[in-house]
């Protein structure tokens, strides 16, 4: 028989095979949640139109759109928690 000089090892060892059905369970939920976020993505994309921000339409409203073209703004914009002004 082979000694040690760690006299938890088999406790450790049992810990450890108790505690694979929860990793499974873990591993499994966070692969659902990355399929159900993959799909949403694609649905989003099926879904998602460019239009022109110049020439807003009815038919686009409450419909995700997607829009390129440059902003403005009439004041700085600051975040007070972090001090930066932009």
């Amino acid at each position: 028989m082979y000694k040690t000089d760690d006299p938890h090892g088999i406790a450790l060892m049992m810990l450890g095979l108790f505690l694979i059905p929860f990793s499974q369970v873990l591993l499994w939920k966070n692969e659902k949640k990355a399929v159900t976020f993959a799909k949403l993505i694609v649905r989003a994309r099926k879904a998602c139109t460019s239009v022109d921000p110049n020439k807003p339409n009815e038919v686009s409203d409450y419909n995700l759109v997607h829009i390129t073209g440059m902003t403005s703004n009439s004041e700085d914009l600051c975040d007070a928690e972090f001090a930066v002004v932009a």
